[in-house]
């Protein structure tokens, strides 16, 4: 066989062996750590957080891992690929409680938070959105209707069974030993209808005094005292001095100093008005003092005369 033919045999076999590059994603993609495809899509259907998570879950993912500020500009750039790349917004999968932000249903904290201005608003158990063309971080209700952002991965995975993450649960837990501590006012009333036999056998008051304190001293704290600081005034002395504590200074209200000062208006057509004031002021005026210039002379000429006689 001739070899440049056996050359372009060789070649086109091992050409046939090898496997082309193929897609992951079927849209937007964000390489993470060069060795594994975190693939973002949108949810066009305006809806609660939980009901976006449980879409994503059915469409293979959760509510969008945005681990940094290149994975975020991805979704940005998804967004704006949609045309919304300033509004609405778009529900991620993650959480807020008190100044920490977890990831959706885990106790996993997120160090990457690229608040908006303003933001957080420190309310508790809230759910957070992208807004704005650079997809900054919101907090809002999550039970109102946004758009949401899925992925393929993230560090959880399956359907949720709570809207709260796992810390979430070690405080429901604390609710949990609250409901441990109801039974001790259950025994409090338990023990009450022994109050009430107490009550009808009059005898022993004192286990009713012995039974109060221990129940009422678990919830109640000490009162603080109140102290006579009049000393010895009388009822008008003392109403005179509150009224002059309470007594505000007028003049420094801003209805007073509004009194002595002129409002500023920046309209230009205020300045126009003005401008044409001071110009009818200046025509008007100017032409009575034309009209009258020659007896304005003439007197000046019969002061001038009569000053040089009698001076004379």
């Amino acid at each position: 066989m001739d070899p440049l033919k056996l050359l372009v045999c060789v070649c086109f076999l091992l050409t046939g062996l090898s496997t082309p590059s193929e897609t992951i994603c079927s849209g937007e993609s964000y390489e993470y750590n060069t060795s594994l495809t975190i693939c973002y899509w949108l949810v066009l259907t305006e809806q609660s957080a939980q009901a976006s998570e449980e879409q994503c879950i059915d469409e293979g993912g959760n509510l969008a891992y945005v681990p940094n500020q290149s994975a975020l500009d991805t979704i940005n750039t998804l967004r704006t690929n949609a045309g919304y790349q300033y509004t609405p917004e778009f529900y991620i999968g993650y959480k807020e409680y008190g100044s920490t932000v977890y990831v959706w249903d885990t106790n996993i904290e997120q160090n990457f938070k690229p608040w908006a201005s303003g933001q957080p608003t420190s309310n508790t158990n809230e759910c957070i959105t992208v807004y704005n063309i650079d997809g900054t971080w919101w907090d809002e209700k999550c039970t109102t209707n946004y758009k949401a952002v899925c992925s393929d991965f993230g560090p959880r995975t399956g359907k949720s069974t709570t809207p709260q993450p796992t810390t979430t649960t070690t405080t429901t837990q604390q609710p949990t030993t609250t409901t441990t501590t109801t039974p001790q006012p259950t025994t409090t009333t338990t023990t009450t209808p022994q109050l009430t036999t107490t009550t009808t056998t009059t005898p022993q008051p004192t286990t009713t005094t012995t039974t109060m304190p221990t129940t009422t001293q678990q919830n109640c704290i000490p009162c603080s005292c109140y102290t006579n600081t009049t000393h010895n005034k009388t009822v008008e002395e003392f109403r005179e001095e509150v009224r002059k504590t309470l007594l505000v200074d007028t003049s420094t209200l801003s209805s007073s100093i509004r009194k002595k000062t002129s409002a500023s208006d920046p309209r230009p057509s205020a300045a126009a008005v003005g401008y044409l004031g001071v110009v009818l002021m200046t025509v008007v005026f100017g032409g009575i003092l034309l009209m009258d210039a020659g007896n304005i002379i003439r007197c000046g000429k019969a002061i001038v005369k009569l000053t040089k006689k009698l001076l004379a």
